[in-house]
């Protein structure tokens, strides 16, 4: 009875989720909120993320389809002109797939490592791993760019920079904490992972598909390969990381409200435990 129960409460949360993306996707100015003609912040994937992590990765999976397929049928209604390229599913549909993987997967990660963070650092609070943190992942993908991309150092900075930021911040701040709450932890990396994947593996979408479905929309600098290449790290700099700082300080706190974890004090510790005498 209590599974039946559990199952009957997981399909109405569900299916609440779905509906609310209805709603961001097709209410203007609400879920697509435009930034320029061809840029729009979206959150309408905030659900998907959230439901991910409440709900675990299979019906996180139904979520991320519904979330594609409902921009696939946004996009008969476009509000910019790149919207138009969502009418093809293998970039309205096939990118959102990826959310669930990326979301579910770092959650559960960190879940693991922050808990067994908390139980090694509890008599100390080592600050220096954001900075060392944040140095390292900005240098490597820095790095990476530079020497597999024809763009320049200054655009490898300009998007390596926030990332190493982000993780710098991230993990200073829980040091700061001795890793006291891995469950926050855990859920921010998550809902941020959750929001990169969905820009990352729709930007590949549109390397590999827009050429090919829509040859009309490259003009003028986007006609050549290398000034595409470098309009998608634009969007990843800019449109990528304003969606994942967004989402991740929406979808933690969201998250947690429904599952009752910040109401719930982390993993208690050995000396802890012996302190109160149990």
């Amino acid at each position: 009875m209590k599974t039946k129960k559990s199952n009957t409460k997981d399909i109405t949360i569900l299916g609440l989720f779905i509906a609310l993306m209805a709603v961001l996707a097709f209410v203007p100015y609400i879920g697509f909120i435009p930034l320029t003609p061809a840029i729009s912040l979206s959150i309408v994937h905030l659900p998907a993320i959230v439901g991910t992590i409440i709900l675990g990765f299979k019906k996180g999976m139904i979520l991320s389809l519904a979330f594609g397929v409902l921009s696939l049928i946004r996009a008969f209604t476009p509000m910019g002109v790149a919207d138009v390229t969502f009418q093809n599913p293998l970039i309205a549909i096939l990118p959102r797939l990826f959310i669930t993987p990326g979301a579910y997967g770092v959650y559960k990660l960190m879940q693991k490592l922050f808990t067994s963070a908390s139980r090694r650092m509890a008599k100390r609070s080592d600050s220096s791993t954001g900075v060392l943190a944040g140095v390292i992942v900005t240098i490597v993908i820095f790095s990476s760019l530079n020497a597999g991309l024809a763009i320049s150092p200054v655009l490898c900075a300009l998007i390596a920079s926030p990332f190493g930021c982000l993780a710098g911040i991230g993990l200073y701040a829980a040091a700061k904490n001795k890793f006291r709450d891995p469950e926050r932890a855990a859920v921010s990396f998550g809902c941020a992972a959750g929001s990169l994947s969905n820009t990352i593996f729709t930007l590949l979408a549109f390397y590999f598909f827009v050429p090919i479905f829509f040859p009309e929309l490259l003009a003028g600098d986007l006609a050549t390969n290398s000034g595409f290449i470098k309009y998608l790290f634009g969007l990843l700099a800019i449109n990528g990381i304003l969606e994942m700082v967004v989402i991740t300080a929406v979808g933690t706190p969201v998250t947690l409200a429904i599952t009752g974890a910040n109401r719930k004090k982390a993993v208690p510790l050995k000396e802890d435990s012996d302190a109160a005498g149990n």
